[in-house]
């Protein structure tokens, strides 16, 4: 079976909840592990806190591959290069931030050998390539993680560094359409606002995106709680409806869209809990929602919340 077919699964007898967790520790919890039977979640996303060797790793993908039963299980890790690297020396190679890839060939080359690496522990979906573009003044959430500030330069190496995770077995999560790069705020704190018109973003932001798009590569899409003004200027793109029609009808992506991680201060003004807000994204913008805090009282209520 394809490691590109987890969709299907929401049609499934028992159905699975569209929800990807964090755990707590190097090891499911006995609580985890009966909430998590109970409900079916989609996947699970790891940590730092979560590797301590190579034989635990093994161990514990191993176990999250198997204790929901018979089917695929999505297993995420964010492993970019720089400075947001989850598994470090000696498990896998230091690679470098995507300011210093300049070449189709090395971008290829470099996203190849962390899908092989990820692979080998287990793994089948990194949140890699960010296709954000750099813009001066913009808050350095983003900064040496962007491939640069031209948007068909993007693009390309964006592209030839996802084809090479694919072709290694792991799917691609491009980050963060329809695009970071402009915000002045880290959403990890912040509220973020982008006040671009949608015109400079279509000529722009929005181009990284839509040349994997058009490339017909299969992979997924990470949105972020950032409000684009003019395409939305009541709620974050992982709540908003028209947000998701230009990813989808000016973009052109048609994949799987994953949200950034719930519990991320940028979106806490739009909810008071867990229980609407799910829900709330997954009926307007995203097709997965991220939790990666592994607080178990929270992991209950969202699904809890999803009558699926």
């Amino acid at each position: 079976m394809s490691p590109f077919e987890w969709a299907k699964y929401c049609s499934c007898e028992r159905a699975v909840k569209p929800v990807v967790f964090g755990i707590s520790g190097t090891a499911l919890t006995d609580a985890e592990r009966s909430l998590f039977t109970e409900h079916n979640p989609l996947g699970f996303i790891l940590f730092a806190r979560n590797i301590q060797s190579k034989e635990q790793l093994k161990a514990l993908t191993a176990d999250l591959h198997t204790f929901l039963g018979n089917r695929k299980v999505m297993i995420l890790v964010d492993q970019e290069g720089g400075r947001v690297q989850r598994l470090v020396p000696p498990l896998m190679p230091q690679f470098p931030p995507m300011s210093l890839i300049t070449a189709q060939t090395q971008s290829y080359q470099i996203g190849n050998a962390i899908g092989k690496g990820l692979s080998e522990y287990g793994f089948n979906v990194d949140c890699a390539p960010v296709l954000d573009l750099l813009f001066d003044g913009a808050s350095s959430v983003i900064g040496n993680r962007s491939f640069g500030s031209d948007a068909e330069t993007v693009g390309r190496l964006g592209l030839s560094y996802a084809k090479g995770l694919a072709d290694a077995g792991i799917m691609p999560v491009i980050k963060h359409i329809p695009g970071h790069g402009r915000s002045l705020q880290d959403t990890h704190l912040n509220l973020a606002v982008v006040d671009a018109s949608l015109e400079q973003m279509q000529h722009s932001d929005f181009v990284p995106f839509a040349r994997v798009a058009e490339s017909g590569l299969e992979c997924m899409a990470m949105m972020s709680h950032v409000i684009y003004s003019a395409i939305d200027d009541t709620c974050p793109a992982t709540l908003s409806s028209a947000v998701r029609s230009v990813i989808r009808n000016q973009i052109g992506f048609k994949g799987f869209i994953i949200s950034d991680d719930i519990c991320m201060k940028g979106l806490s003004e739009f909810h008071s809990d867990f229980s609407t807000i799910a829900p709330r994204m997954l009926d307007n913008a995203v097709d997965v929602v991220l939790h990666c805090n592994a607080d178990i009282d929270q992991m209950r209520v969202i699904l809890e919340s999803l009558k699926c």
